[in-house]
Parts: structure tokens; sequence; C-alpha cells
């Protein structure tokens, strides 16, 4: 017979479902009135601010990001059932690192949330994001003073950009979670394909579950940041599993599937962490490039053990204080 906690579990999970659809309304009008909230806070309160003091700007952005990425990562974690496990190094509060992540959907921003928040650094996340976002009407111009860095996804576009970001950043001491996905774009079946016909014309053993990385802004963040407060750089893969066999292993939930119903006990979620001293890494274009080539090789592998043996990881993954460094706090000390 099946053990009554997982009927019941089944049950519930059932009704959240159905609530799922009397729920959308409210989320719709949630993320609707963030949206409105931080762009007018990016306006009327960053934009003036960022003319007087741009460290302070910029301290008051971070406030803003921690406020609403708390509450959205709240609510995947709890009503929605995105239960995370770790493993891998343990990863102190309050460090500035920069992040390089695969990327399989828009829950990996979940995912890499779930560290972050526990070390105090949700606050701090830059993501780089394409330059087309900064033409929406308000939001593109919003996001800008998050401190977000807008490419083009071609290295002679994006150059200037990215190394004038990273002296701002140098100059300030900003405190900073750099996130990089290097594979360049989300996981599917046609890029696949795509990394794997280049990696076999050049002379290269093909991925399974992530993609060749594109090396030249790594090598460039790496360069950027060497010698600046960041001394880190933190590897993370996230790895998923569907436990109903309706899709491929490692295949990342919608958005939509994460908010409208339950995860629990229909998905596992689980995040790999590893630490790097920058100083660590090696000083030349080509080593840098092979260095990150390795680490996706390292990724691989690790996703494929999963997928024929999947291990529980922690649920709480740090053995370190609970964070102390929060954005106002940081802002308070700075300027008060």
């Amino acid at each position: 017979p099946v053990p009554r906690s997982q009927v019941t579990m089944a049950l519930m999970n059932d009704i959240w479902d159905v609530l799922g659809w009397l729920r959308a309304p409210f989320y719709a009008l949630f993320f609707a009135l963030c949206a409105i909230f931080g762009v007018g806070t990016m306006y009327f309160v960053c934009l003036p601010l960022s003319f007087l003091d741009e460290r302070l700007a910029v301290e008051c952005a971070s406030v803003l990001c921690w406020f609403m990425w708390s509450i959205m990562q709240w609510l995947a974690e709890n009503p929605q059932g995105l239960d995370v496990t770790f493993s891998g190094d343990d990863l102190p509060a309050n460090e500035d690192a920069l992040i390089t992540c695969n990327h399989q959907g828009i829950v990996d921003y979940y995912l890499l949330h779930s560290v972050l928040m526990r070390r105090g650094m949700i606050g701090y996340c830059k993501y780089f994001y394409k330059k087309s976002i900064n033409w929406i009407p308000l939001f593109g111009a919003g996001i800008r003073y998050m401190k977000f860095i807008s490419v083009n996804r071609c290295w002679d576009k994006d150059k200037e950009t990215i190394l004038s970001y990273f002296s701002t950043h140098r100059d300030l001491e900003l405190p900073m979670c750099l996130i990089s996905y290097t594979e360049g774009t989300r996981f599917a079946q046609e890029k696949v394909k795509q990394s794997q016909e280049f990696c076999r014309a050049h002379g290269i053993e093909p991925f399974t579950y992530v993609l060749y990385p594109r090396t030249r802004g790594f090598i460039a963040s790496v360069k950027g940041l060497r010698d600046s407060h960041v001394k880190y750089v933190y590897d993370f893969t996230c790895i998923y599993k569907n436990l109903e066999d309706k899709h491929p292993f490692n295949h990342c939930p919608s958005f939509a599937r994460l908010h409208l119903s339950s995860l629990r006990g229909k998905y596992k979620f689980h995040v790999h962490t590893k630490k790097y001293l920058m100083a660590d890494l090696p000083e030349s274009d080509q080593e840098l490039k092979e260095w990150l080539v390795q680490r996706y090789r390292e990724k691989d592998e690790l996703i494929t053990d999963m997928y024929n043996e999947w291990k529980e990881g922690k649920t709480e993954p740090f053995k370190s204080p609970v964070p102390s460094r929060y954005p106002w706090r940081t802002l308070w000390k700075s300027h008060v």
C-alpha cells in the first residue's frame, strides 16, 4: 500500500495546483506592483542620488533588489515547494565574487539566489543582460541603475562597456556577486547540437548536459576584477530532476510552472558550489580559456553522475554564521 504521508502530499499538491490558477491574478498584480515600485524608486531616488553620490545610489538600488528578490525567493521556496539541496565548498557570508554557472532556464536564478540569500548577497547580484532590454520603456532605464551590464553578445562591441564597468566597481569598491552564464544562452536541443558540432570540428569531446562555454567575457571579467576587492571565483552547477518522468533529466521548469503549481514531490533541485581564489587562476588568455572549459567538463561529469545516481545534498548549505552585511546596514555604515 502507498504510505499515508505520500497520499496526503499528493492530495495537497493537487489542491494547490487547482488554486494556482486562482492565484495567478494576484501573482501578476504583485509582480506588476514590484516593477512599478522598482522603476519609480530608480527614477525618483537612485537617479537624483547618482548625480550626488554614485555609491549611495547603487546601495539604494541594492536595498530595493534585496527586498524584491527576497520576497520572490520566499514565494518559490515555501508555498511553491522549491526545495533546494546543496553540496560542494562552504562559502562564507558577505563575500564578493565572480560567479560562473550553467544555464538551463529562468529557474536557475532562484537556485543561485537560494545560495546568495543565505550568504547575505542577494541584493548585490549583478547580471549581464541583452542590450535590447534597454529599449523597454521605463524598465530598461531602471535596470541600468541596478548596475547590471548590458551587452550585445559581440566582443568587439562589448569590450569597452565591460572594461568601463569593472573600472567603476574597482574605484568604488561596490559589493558585488557578478553572475555570468558563460554558455551565452539557455540549454536547448538546437543549441546542444550546435555546441556538439563545434566541439567535433575542433577536436574536442562534446558535452552532454552543458554547452561549450563562450570564454571572452569570462576572461575579460577575470582580468578586470583580478586586482580589485573581488578575490574569488565561484563555480555553480544547477541540476534538476523531474520525478514524474515527463521531461528529460536536468529539464528546468518554466517560470509559470514554478509559480502556478506546487513543485514539491515533482522536482528535485540541487546546487553544487566550488570556490577558487582569483589570484590562483592562470594569467594568459589561452590558459584561462582552458581553465574555464575544464570547469564545464567537470560540470558535465557531475550532472552525468547525478543522472546515474541522484545524491541528496544538504538542506542547509553553510556552516558559517548568519550573514550580517545586508544592504541597508552597508548603506548606514557608509553614509551615516
